[in-house]
């Protein structure tokens, strides 16, 4: 009987753990791939932590503060930004605040002063239409300047008696101080919205601690600048621009105005008549005498009797017509004047609300122009800024 052997082929054979032998070619390309996996995750943390790098140094750092209390208020960047915002508002909020309260305390003070002029009306016409005021405006007529003296007797007898010149006077001398009063109260307000922010959000840390690689902002030397000093001295300019759109050519305007106007019309024609008639030297005697002495409605005709009967009797009928046409323009010419009372007192606010809405313009510029340079100054990034945060 034959035995057969049968040998085992090299390749079947497994090693004493079990497991069929790696080829040494098989472990080298595998270690080749670990390493070139180890090499790429290595510089793609190199590429990550680079881009962090420049990242985060191309972020703003904090910003230093100075409170009016003086305290030093550190801010971080995402702080400062909103900070930023939030003052670039207030500013706004702070000028138009101040703009609405002097023309709300102005125009108080213009209506009082146009109200006195309106309650001076009745009693300007009482004397417009008195014997006296008829006899001196025929005097005027012949011998002088009737609009020069009719806007002279307008001052004298409405704008003077009433009140109205001494209150608009005071208005205008009192008008620098309180808009003073209240850009710096705004502005007084605005430096503790400023401070409240600074010291609710920030971190006070100590003068000597200060980084001087750090930007560093002092709201407290912009408020109280000289910019500031100089534009609220610059206020007291407004205040004659003011004035003047209450009294500067109110007299001489009225006088051309409207029934105010053609009331003159009817003495000139008075007069026209008279000269027609050869009694205009007579006239003028008689109405001179009339004027101070003897009043009523004869008073010219007698004056000129001593001359010529008939010019007398013409002069008389004549007066007594004048008379009657006057008092009938009376409604009309009353009526105009407290129009033109009105349209004034519009205009009057008008150029003081302009006046002082410019100068505080002027105000809140030169505050921001302070911010600016200051930012510039301490090289703060652009989207940091209050100026040009916005754009951000």
């Amino acid at each position: 009987m034959v035995n057969l052997v049968v040998s085992e082929e090299p390749s079947a054979l497994k090693s004493e753990s079990g497991q069929t032998p790696t080829s040494p070619g098989r472990n080298h390309l595998r270690r080749k791939r670990w390493i070139v996996g180890i090499t790429f995750l290595s510089l793609l943390l190199i590429l990550a932590t680079d881009a962090l790098y420049r990242f985060l140094e191309g972020q703003p750092g904090p910003v230093t503060h100075l409170t009016g209390s003086g305290d030093v208020i550190q801010l971080n960047s995402a702080r400062q930004k909103q900070f930023a915002g939030m003052v670039r508002e207030e500013i706004r909020n702070v000028k138009v605040g101040a703009t609405s309260q002097i023309a709300e305390q102005i125009e108080r003070r213009i209506d009082a002063s146009f109200d006195q002029l309106q309650q001076g009306v009745d009693g300007y016409l009482e004397w417009y239409f008195s014997a006296q005021g008829s006899y001196s405006r025929l005097y005027v007529a012949i011998a002088g300047d009737l609009a020069g003296w009719g806007a002279n007797k307008i001052r004298e007898r409405l704008m003077d008696e009433s009140g109205y010149t001494d209150s608009i006077e005071s208005l205008a001398n009192e008008y620098p101080d309180i808009q003073n009063s209240i850009v710096l109260n705004e502005l007084d307000r605005f430096q503790v919205v400023v401070d409240d922010y600074l010291n609710t959000y920030g971190a006070e840390i100590e003068m000597n601690s200060v980084n001087p690689d750090i930007p560093f902002m002092d709201f407290t030397n912009i408020t109280q600048g000289p910019g500031v000093a100089l534009e609220l001295d610059r206020l007291a300019t407004s205040a004659s621009i003011g004035q003047n759109a209450a009294i500067g050519g109110f007299a001489v305007a009225l006088v051309q105005y409207g029934g105010v106007k053609a009331a003159s019309l009817f003495v000139r024609q008075f007069i026209s008549r008279a000269a027609a008639q050869g009694a205009r030297a007579a006239v003028t005697g008689a109405t001179t005498a009339a004027a101070s002495a003897f009043t009523g409605p004869f008073a010219v005709g007698v004056g000129v009797l001593t001359a010529s009967a008939s010019a007398a009797a013409f002069v008389a009928t004549e007066y007594i017509a004048l008379n009657a046409q006057e008092t009938l323009h009376r409604p009309k010419m009353e009526q105009d004047i407290r129009e033109f009372i009105e349209l004034k007192r519009g205009e009057t606010k008008m150029a003081y609300r302009l006046a002082s809405g410019v100068a505080v313009d002027r105000i809140f510029e030169s505050i921001l122009a302070d911010i600016a340079e200051r930012e510039e100054q301490q090289k703060l990034d652009k989207c940091y800024r209050v100026f040009s945060g916005a754009d951000c």
